[in-house]
């Protein structure tokens, strides 16, 4: 499963990953501006729904995009594999669940 970037796209699923110039897998760039990292990421959110932009601009966004850089650090084989549990039968019937859940 390491490597298929196309997981999850017949359920509607996207991934927009973001990683600032000369990070991760993004080519640097030369003279860039912090002013010039924020007018991209402003760009990215016209990609979402109205309500879910205004989410991720917010502490939630920048909790979440940590926590993810730290946890795809080693590659995306684990958090593929948990897309793929959570979009297959999870081996119980969830209308038999008789308090609340979070997920």
């Amino acid at each position: 499963m390491s490597g298929d970037r196309t997981f999850g796209v017949d359920k509607g699923y996207r991934v927009v990953p973001y990683s600032r110039p000369g990070y991760g897998a993004s080519t640097p760039a030369p003279g860039r501006t912090v002013a010039g990292a924020a007018d991209l990421a402003a760009g990215m959110a016209s990609l979402f729904p109205e309500v879910d932009a205004a989410e991720l601009a917010g502490a939630y966004g920048a909790e979440n995009m940590a926590h993810m850089h730290h946890a795809l650090a080693p590659g995306e084989e684990g958090w593929l594999g948990d897309f793929q549990a959570l979009t297959t039968p999870w081996g119980f019937d969830l209308g038999g669940v008789t308090v609340p859940v979070e997920l």
